[in-house]
């Protein structure tokens, strides 16, 4: 949950459908719904294959409903060993992971502040994943 084991965070967007247009190999720059499936579907001769690598997750996953875009290194700009790239569209929401360090929280909690609204992942008393805003 939020990379790292629940150490990462995870940034909302909404409006982003006309920002991908793809291109010619139908899986970089093109927002795609993640597909879920209790035995991931590997590699195969076809091409459009590849975007299992990127775009499947197990099933246990599902409740997530994620959407994911697939960017070329060679489009993005590295920033302390992290590849970004601009939208142009504000984040609606920030989550941060429940093993998330104080500094790292801090710092993103800043970074937010009057951008978006800010979450805290937890886990409650059942096992379910919540967030709290803060």
């Amino acid at each position: 949950h939020y990379a790292s084991n629940a150490g990462g965070f995870v940034y909302e967007y909404d409006g982003l459908g006309g920002k991908f247009a793809g291109d010619q190999t139908g899986t970089l720059n093109n927002l795609m719904a993640v597909t879920y499936h209790d035995d991931i579907p590997g590699l195969t001769f076809d091409p459009k294959s590849q975007n299992n690598v990127f775009f499947c997750k197990h099933s246990d996953w599902a409740y997530e409903n994620e959407w994911r875009v697939a960017k070329a290194l060679e489009d993005c700009r590295k920033q302390d060993e992290i590849y970004l790239f601009e939208t142009g569209v504000r984040p609606v929401s920030l989550t941060l992971g429940w093993n998330m360090t104080k500094e790292d929280s801090d710092h993103l909690k800043k970074s937010a502040n009057g951008i978006c609204r800010v979450f805290q992942a937890k886990i409650d008393s059942d096992g379910k994943i919540i967030r709290e805003s803060i």
